[in-house]
């Protein structure tokens, strides 16, 4: 201890003595931030005897670091009757702790008179507990109104859990108001369960914003509803490396879903060793596609039993792949009658692949009546298929007006389908808005049709970004016009040839060609051929001509013919 500490404890040692018991606190303040916790505890003790009730409130804390819970409840009680408000608070909280919550709620009252908003907070929790809404939600109200912004929450999850949405929206909306990411991550929860997807999504972004992980996992979910995959998938990718165990454990579940064991094992295992246990449901799903169903039955089974929903649906999924279909459609039938709405569309999509035609509509019907966007698409599609277009238009248009890309996008192509250019853009525009690569790279179209070629350049490129193989390519021939451009144009397609396209490496084929360069030219030719196109495998035939391969040649064009492709004589 330095001579200035040594001075400062003599000081307070000297004015405790002359009478001066704040003094005590003072230095019990000091004994316990240099680690003299006895010595601490007796000045606090002191100050308590004194009747300074900041002294009370002192030692309660101390004997709670102690874990001497009853000589913390004895201290707090002293401080709060002279009024100590803080002191009440925490009496009360002791007092909940041991299940004493006529007395807990007495203290919480008496804080909240102090004008402890923390008080007045419990006193809400404590209400709501024993089934007086009413009096729950005019002290949460109260400390709402002081900048609480975990009261908000709280209400707002007390009234949507008695089917007050409206009552839940306004005090989410004012939680988030008061800066609180959570309540702005449960108005994006309620708001997905309305239907409104374009206003959750909104709501999940300003959560994400806010610093809240479990918003980062709800709109990865809702983004990949909405048909945005490359944007879910890279906005959990960034909060995995940031450390986030819960966005790791939804990548797992994506890659799982994309049919990748080893990566999708591998971020299971980040989850882990940041706290997240695999559930059963986890392990079913890896095992499932390792193609280990018997392990998979016996773990979904296990979810089963221990109320998990999603379950349900996934074992009657491996019951379909194990072949047991009746016992997999009436696992279906059970989570739909649940109210599972997801089972409603695979089991909508399973009767279609009975030829049950009108009991999967009605599936989908119920999935669409619930206000479910994608039971309104697979409802629209599933019309469209079997001759109803009036019905599915106003299907895909729900489905547009819930926030799904799919159905905007649908609809878009409805209408140019028709040759109704201007009713089919700004529904382009909005699938765009949401993420859609497909309608970005379509609106591309629109607008070159139109001569905007520097519209149709921006339409490209969103849709490029997204990873749209046509999207690289249309941009490729965009580009191709300008020669200052040309080192793009090359760069486009083979982009767009690296994600799989024919179109991509035939005019990567091209525009190698062009240059000289006809080792890569014949490589690029060969993909496309490989891939099913006319045009590369005639142009593979010219090249493999000319280097004198007539056989290759031959065959290449005999590929091109039976595709469709015409030579020019």
């Amino acid at each position: 201890m330095d001579g200035d500490g040594e001075r400062v404890e003599a000081a307070y040692r000297a004015a405790e003595a002359s009478g001066d018991v704040s003094a005590a606190v003072r230095l019990g303040e000091l004994l316990y931030r240099r680690g003299d916790l006895a010595g601490a505890e007796a000045a606090f003790r002191r100050a308590d005897a004194g009747r300074d009730p900041l002294g009370g409130y002192r030692l309660g804390a101390l004997l709670e670091v102690r874990e001497d819970f009853r000589g913390a409840e004895v201290a707090y009680g002293s401080a709060d009757v002279l009024g100590h408000g803080p002191a009440a608070v925490q009496l009360g909280v002791l007092l909940t702790r041991r299940r004493d919550l006529a007395g807990a709620e007495a203290a919480f009252t008496r804080a909240d008179e102090r004008g402890e908003v923390l008080g007045t907070h419990n006193l809400g929790r404590v209400r709501a507990g024993r089934g007086d809404l009413a009096g729950a939600r005019e002290a949460l109200e109260r400390a709402g109104a002081r900048g609480d912004h975990a009261s908000w929450n709280l209400l707002g999850e007390l009234l949507g859990g008695r089917g007050d949405l409206a009552g839940a929206e306004e005090a989410f909306r004012c939680g988030e108001d008061c800066g609180s990411a959570a309540a702005a991550n449960n108005l994006g929860i309620l708001l997905a369960a309305r239907g409104d997807l374009g206003g959750a999504a909104a709501a999940y972004e300003r959560s994400v914003a806010g610093g809240d992980d479990g918003a980062v996992v709800n709109l990865a979910g809702l983004r990949f509803d909405l048909g945005q995959d490359a944007e879910a998938e890279a906005a959990l990718r960034r909060a995995d490396s940031d450390g986030s165990a819960s966005a790791a454990y939804a990548l797992a579940e994506v890659l799982v879903a994309r049919g990748k064991p080893d990566d999708a094992q591998a971020a299971l295992e980040r989850a882990q060793q940041r706290g997240i246990e695999p559930a059963a449901v986890m392990r079913g799903r890896l095992a499932d596609l390792r193609g280990d169903l018997v392990t998979a039955r016996v773990e979904f089974q296990r979810a089963v039993a221990d109320g998990v929903v999603d379950a349900a649906t996934l074992l009657a999924e491996v019951l379909v792949k194990i072949g047991d279909l009746p016992a997999a459609e009436q696992a279906f039938r059970e989570t739909s009658e649940r109210g599972e709405t997801r089972a409603d569309a695979n089991l909508g999509a399973m009767l279609l692949g009975h030829g049950d035609v009108e009991g999967a509509l009605a599936a989908f019907r119920r999935s669409d009546a619930a206000g479910h966007s994608l039971g309104s698409l697979n409802l629209g599609l599933a019309l469209e298929n079997y001759g109803d277009p009036v019905d599915a238009e106003a299907a895909l248009r729900r489905a547009d007006e819930r926030g799904h890309a799919k159905g905007a996008l649908r609809l878009a192509q409805i209408y140019l389908e028709r040759g109704d250019e201007d009713t089919a853009e700004p529904l382009l525009r909005r699938a765009d808005d949401l993420g859609s690569e497909e309608a970005a790279n379509t609106l591309g179209i629109l607008l070159k049709s139109r001569g905007d070629l520097a519209g149709a350049e921006q339409a490209y490129r969103r849709a490029d970004e997204r990873g749209s193989a046509a999207g690289a390519s249309n941009l490729g021939r965009l580009l191709l016009g300008d020669d200052d451009y040309r080192a793009q144009a090359e760069a486009a397609f083979r982009r767009s040839d690296e994600r799989g396209s024919a179109d991509g490496a035939t005019a990567l084929g091209t525009l190698l060609l062009s240059t000289g360069n006809h080792r890569d030219a014949e490589a690029a030719f060969r993909r496309a051929d490989e891939r099913g196109s006319a045009l590369g495998a005639h142009f593979l035939s010219v090249m493999l001509r000319a280097r004198s391969d007539r056989k290759g040649a031959k065959h290449a064009a005999q590929r091109a013919k039976d595709r469709g492709y015409e030579a020019q004589h």
